[in-house]
């Protein structure tokens, strides 16, 4: 019988020791092997009440923003509204700028179309508004188009060479732009067909000027431009030129205080 015995006790299979405890299993020291496993599921248990805690805290960011989204229903809808209203927008500025750019090839065009028309104007009334100390310009256009404004050259009789607008005196300067604004609005004029408009209307071209200046425009305006338009309405605070125009209205805040018609 004690073979018996003996014989099944040889026969019994001892469970193996899962690989990832076998660094802690010591057959001859099993109070060892105890503490060492006791440490790493105490181990195992901070870990996972650390991923716990952290599943918490993902929870209640779910429910915070979940609350938020139901607040702000719109929220959604109203970025994917944006979105298309940005594309819009940048649909609308690539128009504009291809608009820009067309209507900035026109006004090349047309400048350079009525430029002779516009340099015999100021041919013809520039000596007569400087009484002949400039006689004609060079306009050229900016070869950028980011550059609006047109360069100004005046022919100086004394010095007989072209002077930088910059160079000129602010009374001077304003003559001479005049002299352009004038020139280049009556070479759009349709002459030929005698129905123009036939009256010109001028605010404040005396201001920077002085005296004598004031008197060269006024005489050209009332000598010149009165054969070509029948009616010139000025606008001015110059009490000298006032005294020299035979029809006016003197207005104080927006009402006639003064007429004069002979």
């Amino acid at each position: 019988e004690l073979e018996r015995i003996l014989k099944k006790i040889k026969e019994i299979v001892f469970p193996t020791i899962p690989q990832a405890l076998e660094e802690y299993f010591e057959e001859d020291n099993p109070e060892k092997c105890k503490i060492s496993l006791q440490n790493k599921i105490n181990d195992l248990n901070e870990e996972k009440n650390q991923l716990k805690g952290e599943m918490n805290n993902i929870n209640e960011q779910r429910f915070t923003l979940r609350q938020y989204l139901i607040k702000n229903e719109k929220i959604i809808h109203n970025f994917f509204q944006m979105q298309k209203n940005i594309k819009k927008q940048e649909l609308d500025v690539k128009v504009n700028k291809k608009a820009t750019n067309l209507i900035d090839q026109v006004n090349r065009e047309i400048w350079d179309m009525q430029m002779p028309h516009i340099e015999g104007y100021i041919r013809e009334f520039l000596p007569k508004i400087t009484l002949g100390r400039y006689r004609t310009m060079n306009i050229k256009q900016p070869e950028s188009k980011k550059l609006r404004r047109y360069e100004f050259k005046v022919f100086e009789e004394t010095t007989e060479s072209f002077i930088e607008k910059k160079f000129l005196s602010g009374g001077t300067q304003d003559q001479i732009l005049l002299v352009v604004r004038v020139a280049f609005g009556m070479s759009l004029l349709p002459q030929s067909k005698g129905t123009y408009p036939k009256f010109l209307f001028l605010d404040e071209v005396f201001a920077s000027s002085d005296s004598e200046r004031r008197m060269e425009i006024l005489n050209w305006l009332t000598k010149d431009l009165l054969s070509i338009f029948s009616q010139i309405i000025i606008i001015s605070h110059q009490r000298e030129i006032i005294e020299k125009i035979p029809n006016y209205y003197k207005l104080s805040q927006g009402k006639i205080i003064e007429k004069v018609i002979p």
